[in-house]
């Protein structure tokens, strides 16, 4: 009999530490499977920041893509939604000369928030428009004389990327360029000629991109 008692009680114990293995594995299965809460109530770009990237040609390796992802730091070349009716984009620089023409204005200062005017959002297109109004004038050849950027930005569905839009540049004698927003779709146009924006890992809505 006290073999018997002994038994069950190693039997017992193995059927414990099999439920509490059982539970905890599920458990642990969930977690890693759910879809965080953040990710499924994403309905705005606000509080986050998008860098500017663009298409780079490979060199080394074009077995699948002649061209790779290059994005600019977000100290340079971002746009920060801070709230609708808060939204810059960042063009600071890293020294105080004006080393490069599209961070300094004519008067030989730098060009650092471009704040956004006449803002609006519509959440059922996942569409932001707005303007940049120059007071001054850009320096280089290729950017002086804009006196104003028209900007048509969309997202995608998780607010990981600027995909579509455009931006217009409107110049002081008249004319005007358009400069559209594209990733990896032939339709819209030539892969080399991508330009878009991704979210920064640093923002609070950061998470796995897709497509």
């Amino acid at each position: 009999m006290e073999k018997i008692g002994v038994m069950i009680k190693s039997i017992l114990k193995i059927g414990v530490s099999l439920i509490i293995g059982f539970v905890l594995f599920t458990y642990v299965f969930i977690k890693l499977t759910e879809q965080p809460e953040s990710y499924e109530k994403i309905s705005h770009p606000f509080s986050n920041v998008y860098v500017e990237c663009r298409a780079s040609v490979n060199q080394f390796i074009q077995l699948f893509d002649t061209h790779y992802e290059s994005c600019s730091h977000p100290r340079q070349g971002s746009l920060h939604f801070v709230s609708e009716n808060e939204v810059f984009f960042n063009m600071f620089d890293y020294t105080e000369e004006c080393r490069w023409n599209y961070t300094c204005y004519e008067d030989g200062s730098k060009v650092t928030k471009l704040y956004f005017e006449n803002t609006s959002f519509d959440s059922k297109t996942r569409t932001f428009k707005g303007s940049i109004v120059f007071d001054k004038r850009l320096a280089g050849e290729k950017l002086e004389k804009i006196y104003q950027r028209n900007y048509v930005i969309t997202f995608n569905k998780n607010y990981t990327k600027i995909f579509e839009g455009q931006e217009e540049w409107l110049f002081d004698d008249g004319s005007k360029a358009i400069l559209k927003y594209n990733h990896k779709n032939e339709e819209v146009g030539y892969r080399g000629d991508d330009h878009y924006y991704l979210i920064d890992y640093n923002s609070p809505h950061y998470h796995q991109l897709e497509e």
